[in-house]
């Protein structure tokens, strides 16, 4: 009984990556405690989890019983009702990604990631973290089930900035998530990300898709600098916690 209910929390691809068996618990509809016993008792090393910071009550729960606290992040939203214009004198062009720029999309990802997000603040699993941003980048281009399109900017037959989408539907209609997304360390401060973002908005509202969002990590300012300048705003706030279960 205690394996049937919790093999549904098991993630593949983080147990397959970092050799050892992780769950990920993002609802707590029984007692937290009761769970971590279940967890351990399966086995189960390590518990990520990702619930709304609002829920104050239960991250204290949580952080009493071995979660720690690895990162926050912000989920903004555009309505795609107002859409800034590009910067006439871009010196870069913005285009659909293609086959054969996976491996420059793959090397800016495992170059701006490498010190980012709840793998990297967890000691446990720093060194994997550029692979693992390395690993998503690449497989966006070419598995649809993760990124329905890829926008890159290129500059002189290099790309210097990429950014991904993926579709959604729910009741309220369809909406695109934004994936994985980055620019190249030598070409900051030169509004590439900005502009790779006002052209995924033309095409969401091209494509009749209603709204997009991005998460963004609290300590990211210059991103969440761009989105609130472009005009999104703020619809959830989440904070990311691990718990080895076995500490």
């Amino acid at each position: 009984m205690i394996l049937n209910s919790m093999e549904k929390y098991i993630s593949d691809i983080d147990s397959k990556r970092f050799g050892i068996k992780v769950a990920k618990i993002n609802q707590f509809k029984n007692d937290p405690l009761e769970l971590l016993k279940n967890a351990k008792a399966q086995g189960i090393d390590l518990i990520m989890s990702r619930v709304p910071i609002s829920e104050i009550a239960l991250i204290n729960t949580l952080e009493k019983i071995g979660f720690r606290l690895k990162d926050v992040q912000l989920t903004y939203n555009s309505n795609l009702a107002i859409i800034p214009e590009q910067t006439e004198n871009m010196e870069f062009l913005l285009r659909d990604a293609l086959s054969t720029d996976a491996e420059q999309i793959s090397l800016i990802a495992e170059q701006a990631f490498q010190h980012y997000g709840h793998y990297y603040a967890d000691e446990r699993l720093r060194n994997e973290t550029s692979s693992i941003y390395k690993e998503w980048a690449l497989k966006s281009c070419s598995n649809k089930d993760i990124a329905d399109k890829i926008i890159v900017a290129e500059l002189e037959g290099e790309v210097i900035g990429f950014l991904t989408f993926k579709i959604q539907e729910n009741a309220n209609g369809t909406f695109a998530i934004g994936g994985i997304g980055a620019v190249s360390p030598k070409s900051h401060k030169m509004g590439v990300f900005r502009a790779i973002n006002i052209e995924g908005m033309k095409w969401c509202k091209s494509a009749g898709i209603g709204r997009v969002e991005h998460n963004v990590l609290t300590t990211n300012f210059p991103v969440n600098s761009t989105y609130s300048k472009l005009g999104f705003t703020v619809i959830r706030s989440e904070a990311t916690l691990h718990c080895w279960v076995n500490d």
